[in-house]
């Protein structure tokens, strides 16, 4: 019984220490499936943040662009409180400050694995688009980031630059 009891410690040990590893480890760019779209994926570890991966998408489709952001891992319970903003332009903007805000959407607390997303309408108008998230754990300080800027025809399709 005492060989089950060490067995079971050790594991629960790795366990922990394996958790405590996933928001150090970061994670690299992705694509989206549908459109080939780099994503925006960085891992964010600060004094007030540690412990938390949200990631941000953009792609568009018939139409409509479409933002999201994830709650990709949460390191203990915690409040994750979002913003999740899609913003346009007729110019290219490096920046959301420059572009104007089609849509945002917040959430008190964005649970583990659980996304929030919004999404525009082209309006059957050609523009620069670009996604941002804003979040913040327990109250915390604020983090933001963003996609980069993308242009999409009036269908909604990626127009590489």
């Amino acid at each position: 019984m005492k060989k089950v009891k060490k067995l079971i410690g050790i594991f629960l040990l790795g366990m922990i220490f394996s958790l405590s590893l996933v928001p150090c480890l970061g994670m690299s760019a992705e694509t989206s499936e549908k459109s080939g779209i780099p994503l925006a994926a960085e891992e964010t570890i600060g004094p007030k943040s540690w412990g938390v991966n949200i990631m941000i998408y953009i792609e568009g489709e018939n139409g409509v662009i479409r933002a999201w952001a994830k709650n990709i891992f949460t390191l203990f319970p915690a409040v994750v409180r979002l913003d999740v903003e899609l913003y346009s332009s007729d110019t290219y903007e490096s920046t959301y400050t420059q572009m104007d805000l089609e849509k945002r959407a917040s959430t008190p607390d964005l649970d583990q694995g659980h996304t929030l997303e919004v999404s525009a309408p082209t309006n059957g108008e050609q523009k620069y688009w670009r996604a941002r998230v804003h979040y913040s754990r327990d109250g915390g300080d604020w983090i933001s980031k963003e996609t980069d800027t993308y242009l999409y025809s009036p269908e909604g399709e990626l127009i590489p630059l």
